[in-house]
């Protein structure tokens, strides 16, 4: 019988390193061994190996020393038992820590009976020995990739263990790990370190950071509260110009550096004056009927509640019956791109390539990970594969423009308007040890061929200037889907 590691829910707290190489262990080094240059019966000085999952009979999970230090987690097909390394130290409640360390994994891949397991992993308990909160960082690169987790505990926490896990075919090679808490005078420099070993598109917009950095800290270093810190880090994070950057005070307040401000290519009054059996669903769409008897669904969000999301496939679902079919994203601000898979799919042919991804690997700015592909698949219900116009502009941003690559990536789907913002950058946040979180982007968006999109949006098949009065956009829509359907007729 398997048995999983059972572990809480994730939130993963992203960071930077600069390069660690192997070095006398601090004063404020809070790991015994971190290096794994001492070993015991075949087992680590200082660390806990125990069963992580698979079967309680077979063979093991191999544990061996690293070279020149370190240490190498390795199993294949034949390996039934796999085995956690950990190592648990006293914590403060609501203390700050920073975990630090190299990785590269080799041959990574899952196969029948395994579990989907290669990590570093930084855990919180409390008292009663219950997980309060972790942090993982998955791994499958192959070269050596300097890692670091920044973590708050929760006020309950009084211990932080640190953990090691491979459970599927490869090699996972850990070494230079380092724990140590952090102050709060320390958030500026772990901030700026964070994001330069994180952020994801100092490349592409040509950012001096350390540069930046400098001119901005002395501000930061001031600051004798957190909203004075937010209030002196906002000027160096709007000079990245980039609306997926963004910071959330202990208060709860939200202050966004950098906004940009765009007019939109749409005029959703007139095209309502032209619909019949118009629906609102919510905050985040309509759906009616063209005079013509077109199906309309303009989708203004992707975030929110679950419900509305429900009641919009159900309406999209009452008009599979039209003719073709006009998806008006222009003035979709984004949010969920699951959400928007779940409604593409209602519109897919078969399994179809929509977009790619890049993260950051090392230290450098141009240093990043083999592209990540994303697909689109049909629903498991009726999809609607008649011709389908999508209207675009400078408003549909980020899962919005996911959305958009999605429908783009589909043979009778066209797209139609103007180019979309191009700011897709998958945020996630990091919690400074003053309470502040930071979020910034973490990705390169790419489209399916490659090309990255960032600031320059992607571009419609047929280009339509939004002025005078009405919607010539929506005009447009209609004509290009109405000859769309001829067309379609005549190759029948």
């Amino acid at each position: 019988m398997r048995s999983l590691r059972i572990q809480p829910s994730a939130s993963v707290f992203w960071g930077m390193l600069i390069v660690i190489l192997a070095q006398p262990v601090s004063a404020d080094e809070l790991l015994k061994n971190p290096n794994f240059r001492e070993w015991k019966d075949g087992r680590p000085v200082g660390w806990k190996v125990s069963f992580g999952a698979g079967r309680r009979a077979g063979r093991e999970s191999t544990l061996l020393p690293g070279k020149p230090d370190g240490i190498v987690l390795q199993g294949d097909r034949g390996t039934r038992r796999w085995r956690f390394v950990n190592q648990v130290v006293p914590a403060k409640p609501g203390a700050c820590y920073r975990l630090r360390f190299r990785v590269r994994a080799s041959g990574v891949k899952r196969e029948a009976g395994q579990f989907n397991n290669c990590y570093v992993g930084f855990f919180f308990r409390a008292a009663d020995s219950k997980p309060v909160g972790h942090a993982l960082l998955h791994f499958s690169d192959t070269n050596w990739s300097p890692q670091e987790n920044i973590a708050t505990t929760t006020k309950g926490a009084v211990t932080a263990e640190v953990g090691l896990f491979l459970s599927k075919t490869g090699r996972l090679h850990v070494t230079g790990l380092s724990l140590e808490e952090l102050k709060p005078a320390d958030s500026y420099d772990v901030l700026v370190q964070h994001m330069d070993r994180y952020y994801s598109y100092f490349a592409l917009r040509k950012i001096d950071w350390k540069a930046l950095a400098a001119k901005h800290r002395a501000a930061a270093m001031k600051a004798k509260s957190p909203e004075e810190f937010a209030a002196a880090i906002k000027s160096l994070l709007a000079e990245l110009k980039d609306i997926h950057v963004w910071i959330d005070l202990p208060n709860g307040k939200r202050i966004a550096p950098y906004v940009n401000r765009v007019d939109g290519n749409y005029d959703f009054r007139a095209v309502r004056k032209t619909l019949k059996d118009v629906k609102q669903i919510g905050r985040i769409a309509l759906t009616g009927r063209t005079a013509e008897g077109y199906g309309y669904v303009a989708i203004g969000s992707l975030a929110g509640p679950e419900k509305p999301f429900r009641e919009l496939e159900s309406a999209i679902d009452g008009l599979l019956d039209a003719k073709g079919m006009l998806i008006d994203l222009r003035s979709n601000a984004g949010g969920s791109e699951p959400r928007a898979q779940r409604i593409a799919a209602m519109f897919a042919d078969k399994r179809r390539m929509y977009a790619q991804s890049k993260v950051r690997t090392g230290p450098k700015h141009t240093d990043f990970s083999p592209p990540s592909r994303r697909f689109i698949q049909p629903r498991s219900g009726k999809s609607f594969t008649k011709p389908v116009v999508c209207l675009i502009g400078p408003r549909c941003v980020s899962s919005g423009e996911g959305f958009a690559l999605m429908l783009k990536a589909l043979p009778h789907v066209r797209l139609v308007g103007l180019p979309t913002r191009g700011a897709s950058g998958n945020p996630a946040p990091v919690r400074l040890p003053n309470g502040v979180q930071v979020y910034f982007s973490r990705w390169v968006a790419l489209q399916a061929d490659g090309k990255p999109f960032e600031g320059t949006g992607i571009a419609p098949d047929v280009k339509i200037a939004h002025s005078g009065d009405g919607d010539p956009t929506f005009e447009r829509a209609v004509k290009e889907l109405t000859e769309r359907i001829k067309s379609s007729r005549r190759v029948r």
